[in-house]
């Protein structure tokens, strides 16, 4: 639908250097701590914030927002902590991401960091796959 759009792999260099590049996609290795994020309409990171406690993903966050124009998405692919309580996958998973110094969230937690980068939560797309795309906006 978007012959035009193009992509950044934005990963650790060991990582981009297995990828091939194509004309839309363009690759570009770093570390999400320390070098410059590309400047992008929307980010994506899928599972990436759940690896980390609150102070890095916000760290991760706010480098996003340091390079992010206004008027662009960040786009966060987690499984979501309900807001009922029982059995289910999320909270499993939270407390094995617990031991390596992660976390699963709730979508008010997910929109905390958000707002804590100077993005404003925008939406919350349940994928019907055991995730959802929480939105954020510049």
């Amino acid at each position: 639908k978007t012959p035009s759009a193009t992509g950044v792999l934005f990963d650790q260099p060991h990582v981009v250097g297995h990828v091939e590049a194509s004309g839309r996609m363009k690759k570009q290795g770093g570390d999400f701590f320390a070098d410059t994020m590309p400047a992008c309409d929307i980010y994506l990171l899928m599972e990436v914030i759940h690896h980390w406690d609150d102070q890095r993903a916000l760290q991760i966050l706010n480098r996003i927002r340091a390079s992010a124009a206004l008027g662009a998405r960040v786009l966060l692919i987690e499984a979501l902590i309900p807001e009922t309580s029982g059995p289910n996958w999320p909270l499993t998973l939270d407390l094995w991401m617990l031991t390596i110094s992660g976390k699963q969230r709730t979508l008010e937690e997910y929109a905390a960091l958000l707002a804590g980068a100077g993005f404003r939560f925008t939406k919350v797309v349940n994928t019907g796959a055991g995730v959802s795309i929480v939105e954020g906006t510049v």
